[in-house]
């Protein structure tokens, strides 16, 4: 019997979740369970000398998002034909 039908795998690009990924990789396809992975960056605020939402707070935020998920779709490459990934 399968004991997972959909895992979620919150990830920070890098070397440190390897690990975390391939755990996940493997339990999805043990229990041929749908596997999400998702990344969380937090908001950027202004700080000294820069007005709240201002345009160079977006293009900042704009800057780390697309930087962040670089990062995971490198990170998640090698298993893109186990894993079938969707983008929200």
């Amino acid at each position: 019997m399968k004991r997972f039908k959909d895992i979620l795998c919150v990830l920070d690009p890098g070397e440190a979740c390897k690990a975390t990924l391939e755990r996940a990789v493997t339990l999805a396809e043990d229990n041929q369970a749908s596997l999400t992975i998702v990344g969380v960056i937090e908001r950027v605020i202004a700080s000294i000398g820069m007005p709240k939402d201002t345009p160079i707070a977006a293009d900042l935020q704009v800057a780390m998002v697309n930087a962040h998920a670089q990062g995971l779709e490198a990170l998640i490459d090698p298993y893109r034909k186990p894993v079938q990934l969707v983008d929200l």
